[in-house]
C-alpha cells in the first residue's frame, strides 16, 4: 500500500499554485473595499443592534425564544456569542467576524468553480465578489448575511461532482452546511429542499444510502426546531412578528418596482452578469445533450430565484436580503459563462480587466454605498459613541433602558426592559397581554406601565419610534409625551442618528442620581 509523509502532504497544502495566488488577491481586493465601509464605526445598520444583544443575551446564558424574542433563526446568536465570549464584545468585533467569514465565502466560492471549471471563471468569480460596493458593506456588518453565505458557499464547495470520490460522504456534508444555513434564515429552507432533489441525481446509483442521508438529515431538522420551539415562540419570532409588524399590506406593482430597482441598482454588476448568463444558459438547454452537465448550474440558478421570489413575496424586502444568495449567483455565472470567460482571458485578458474596472465604476452611483466612502476621507462624527457618551454621565453598565435601540445596550453594557430585546421588532402594540406576556414582546399597555410604574431608569428613542409606539394617532402620542414629561427629563439629543438618520432623544429617570448609584 502506498504511504504518504508528512511533508509531502504540508509541501502540497503551502505550495504556491495559480488558484491561491488569484484567492488572495481576490481576498485582498475585498478587504480594501469593506475595510474603510465597514470601519471606523460611524453607524449602525438597523438590525445589528438585536443581532448584537442577542449574542451576548447567549453568551450570559439565555436562550432564543425561551428567554428573550429573537426574529431569526437561532445560529447567528451562538455563533456570535462563541465570538464575543474570545474576543469581546463590542461593534468592531463582530464587524471583524463577519468579514471573516465573508472573505471565506469568497475563498469557497472560487474554490468550487475552479473545481468544476477551471482557474479564469474561478478569477472571475472572485472579482465580481470583491468589487460588489454594496455587497461589501453588507456582509461587513453584523447581520445574517455574512454567515448566510459562507454556509452557503461551503455547501456549494461539498458538493460532489459527477467524478468524485466518497460521493454520500460529501453529500452528507454538504446537506448538514445547508441545514445550518437555514438556521440561519428561514428562507435557505428552499435551497436545502432543492440540495435533496439535486443530490437525488448525483447520487442515483447509491439511492439506498442517499435515502438514508435524507432521513437523517429531516430528523436533525425535526430535533433542533424542538429544542428551540418554546411553545410556539420560534415560530413567532421568525414569522409571524414580520407579518405582523408590517401589517398585510396588499400586493401591487408599485413595490414590486421599487423591489427590482434597489435589488438590481445595489447589484448591478452582478444582475448584469446574471442577466447575460441566464440568455446562455437558455440557448444552450435547447441541446438535451447538454443538460447532465448543467445540472449543477441549475441547481444554483433555481436556489437563487426560489430564494428571490420568496423575498420579492414579502412586504418587507429591501436590497440586503439578495446579498444573503450572492454566491449561488456568482457560482452560477462563472459556470455557465466559463468558454466565454477562458476565450477572453487567453486573448483579450487587459482589455477585459480595464472594462471590468470601467464598469464597476459606473455601476457605483446605482448602489446605495457607492464609491464615495472609499474616496472621502474627511472626518465624520461617531453617532453611536456621541450617544454613548451622553448616556455615560448619566448611567452605569448594567442599568436597564426602556429603548428599541438594541446597538446602545450592546455598546454600552446596558440591560434592556423585558420585551425590547429585538428592536423595534419587539412592539406590537395591539396583541392582548397574555400574548405579550408569552411571546416576550412589548404592547402599548405594557409601554404605558413601564413608564408609568415600573420606572426604567432610561428612556431612549427616535422620532420614528415615537410614531410607531404611538400607533392609535394624536391621542395616544399625546398622552404617551405627557407621560414621558411626567416621569422623566431629557437629558441629550443626538442629530442624524443610526441607519435612518433620525433624531435620538435620550431620557432618564427625574429623581435618579447621575450614576444610578
Amino acid at each position: 500500500m502506498p504511504t504518504v509523509s508528512l511533508s509531502s502532504t504540508q509541501s502540497k497544502l503551502f505550495r504556491v499554485t495559480p488558484i491561491k495566488i488569484a484567492i488572495v488577491a481576490c481576498v485582498g481586493l475585498y478587504l480594501l473595499l469593506a475595510i474603510p465601509l465597514s470601519f471606523p464605526i460611524r453607524n449602525f445598520f438597523g438590525d445589528e443592534g438585536f443581532y448584537a444583544l442577542a449574542a451576548r443575551n447567549v453568551m450570559q446564558g439565555m436562550k432564543p425564544y425561551r428567554d428573550f424574542l429573537y426574529p431569526q433563526m437561532p445560529l447567528l446568536a451562538y455563533v456570535y456569542a462563541v465570538w464575543f465570549s474570545i474576543f469581546g464584545t463590542s461593534v468592531e468585533s463582530g464587524r471583524v467576524l463577519s468579514a471573516m467569514m465573508t472573505a471565506a465565502a469568497i475563498t469557497f466560492v472560487m474554490l468550487a468553480c475552479h473545481r468544476r471549471v477551471g482557474l479564469w471563471p474561478a478569477v472571475f468569480a472572485g472579482l465580481l465578489w470583491s468589487t460588489a460596493l454594496y455587497t461589501a458593506a453588507d456582509l461587513g456588518s453584523m447581520k445574517s448575511q455574512s454567515l448566510c453565505n459562507v454556509l452557503i458557499a461551503a455547501t456549494l464547495l461539498a458538493i460532489p461532482t459527477h467524478d468524485a470520490h466518497r460521493r454520500l460522504t460529501r453529500a452528507a456534508l454538504a446537506m448538514g452546511l445547508m441545514s445550518l444555513a437555514c438556521f440561519t434564515r428561514l428562507t435557505l429552507v428552499i435551497p436545502l429542499v432543492l440540495l435533496w432533489v439535486y443530490l437525488a441525481w448525483e447520487c442515483r446509483n447509491e439511492i439506498r444510502g442517499y435515502l438514508l442521508l435524507v432521513a437523517a438529515n429531516i430528523a436533525f431538522l425535526a430535533l433542533a426546531v424542538a429544542s428551540f420551539w418554546s411553545d410556539g415562540n420560534l415560530w413567532f419570532g421568525v414569522y409571524v412578528t414580520h407579518h405582523d409588524f408590517y401589517g398585510d399590506a396588499p400586493w401591487t406593482w408599485e413595490r414590486l418596482g421599487r423591489t427590482v430597482k434597489g435589488s438590481l441598482g445595489n447589484q448591478l454588476v452582478i444582475a448584469t452578469f446574471l442577466l447575460v448568463a441566464v440568455i446562455r444558459f437558455c440557448g444552450l438547454l435547447t441541446d438535451r445533450a447538454t443538460w447532465p452537465e448543467f445540472a449543477f448550474p441549475t441547481f444554483c440558478l433555481g436556489c437563487y430565484a426560489a430564494v428571490t421570489l420568496a423575498h420579492w413575496s414579502q412586504v418587507q424586502n429591501y436590497p440586503t436580503h439578495q446579498t444573503v444568495i450572492t454566491s449561488f449567483a456568482i457560482s452560477f455565472i462563472a459556470l455557465v459563462l466559463a468558454p466565454v470567460i477562458k476565450v477572453v482571458a487567453e486573448r483579450h485578458r487587459v482589455s477585459f480587466g480595464i472594462g471590468l474596472v470601467l464598469f464597476v465604476a459606473m455601476c457605483s452611483p446605482f448602489s446605495e454605498g457607492g464609491i464615495a466612502p472609499l474616496i472621502d476621507r474627511a472626518a465624520k462624527p461617531d453617532r453611536l459613541k456621541e450617544a454613548l457618551d451622553i448616556l455615560a454621565g448619566h448611567a452605569k453598565p448594567g442599568d436597564e433602558m426602556l429603548s428599541f435601540n438594541a446597538e446602545l445596550a450592546f455598546g454600552g453594557g446596558y440591560s434592556v426592559f423585558p420585551g425590547c430585546e429585538a428592536s423595534e421588532w419587539s412592539y406590537l402594540a395591539a396583541v392582548p397581554d397574555e400574548v405579550a406576556e408569552k411571546r416576550k414582546v412589548l404592547n402599548w399597555p405594557r409601554l404605558v406601565a413601564a413608564i408609568r410604574e415600573e420606572k426604567p431608569p432610561l428612556l431612549i428613542f427616535t422620532d420614528r419610534e415615537f410614531d410607531f409606539m404611538t400607533v392609535g394617532g394624536i391621542e395616544h402620542a399625546e398622552q404617551f409625551g405627557a407621560l414621558i414629561l411626567e416621569h422623566y427629563s431629557q437629558v441629550g439629543v443626538v442629530e442624524k442618528y443610526g441607519q435612518f438618520g433620525l433624531e435620538l432623544f435620550i431620557f432618564k429617570r427625574i429623581g435618579k442620581s447621575p450614576k444610578q448609584e
